[in-house]
């Protein structure tokens, strides 16, 4: 009988399991209290100037990860709300222009391949067909037309070698250019 009252004294729980239990109920008690108590306290104090005057705040921004709060922002969020044509006549674009490299970005452009579509799309060898064929047929014509006035010219001095009073006629020659 004494071995059952030693086993069974043995499943009481010792005083270091009891003192233990009773943190952890108090702790919860009181844990449960101290909320409620703080909220009450919110709910009818200010504060904020208490924290600022008890919670060293530049320690406590210093702590903060900026990169961590920057790689959860919504940055498409953010954009939509930008009033971009507010932001758009604030910069200075002479400023801008003033640090840009020029020769560094003609360097960049395809000149060639510019040049070549700009002659493609406006048919320049069909320009300068169509304008020499035009100047060339003007130059025919103007030279005719001083050979017709160098003919009539030998004509009258001819005329007058030989003392003829009267002019000749002489039939104004044909152009056969279809003018």
């Amino acid at each position: 009988m004494l071995g059952l009252v030693r086993a069974a004294v043995r499943t009481l729980p010792g005083p270091g399991r009891v003192i233990d239990a009773g943190r952890r109920t108090a702790g919860s008690v009181l844990g449960r209290a101290a909320d409620r108590l703080v909220r009450e306290v919110g709910e009818h104090v200010d504060l904020t100037p208490l924290v600022r005057r008890v919670v060293d705040l530049d320690a406590l921004v210093a702590g903060v990860d900026i990169d961590a709060i920057a790689r959860r922002l919504d940055v498409d969020a953010v954009a939509r709300r930008l009033d971009v044509d507010a932001v758009v006549t604030r910069v200075d674009v002479d400023a801008i222009a003033g640090r840009l490299d020029i020769g560094a970005v003609v360097d960049r452009l395809p000149l060639v391949d510019l040049a070549q579509g700009v002659i493609d799309e406006i048919d320049l060898p069909g320009i300068i067909r169509d304008s020499t064929g035009s100047v060339a047929s003007s130059t025919v014509r103007g030279v005719r037309m001083q050979s017709v006035s160098g003919d009539e010219a030998v004509a009258r001095a001819v005329d007058r070698l030989r003392l003829r009073g009267r002019h000749r006629q002489v039939p104004e020659p044909r152009l056969n250019d279809g003018s």
